[in-house]
């Protein structure tokens, strides 16, 4: 994912993500605390994670709920 802020900063994080189990994956990403257990159900993935962040020269925690919906008929470019 390429991120783009409000003061002209970007980031990009990349996921990599294994299959452990049916409905299951571990994923990872250069920026994010440790492993990160995603579930899959049909059309809908969600995993949640920790993501730490430099705010005014002091690093913050934030707990992420991610939901990433499968939409028919579009593409990913």
């Amino acid at each position: 994912m390429h991120f783009v802020y409000a003061d002209g900063e970007t980031d990009l994080r990349v996921w990599t993500f294994e299959r452990d189990g049916e409905d299951r994956w571990i994923g990872r990403a250069n920026d994010v605390e440790g492993p990160v257990a995603a579930r899959q159900a049909g059309h809908v993935f969600n995993m949640t994670y920790r993501l730490p962040v430099e705010v005014s020269g002091r690093e913050l925690t934030f707990t992420l709920d991610d939901w990433m919906y499968l939409q028919p008929g579009r593409s990913s470019a």
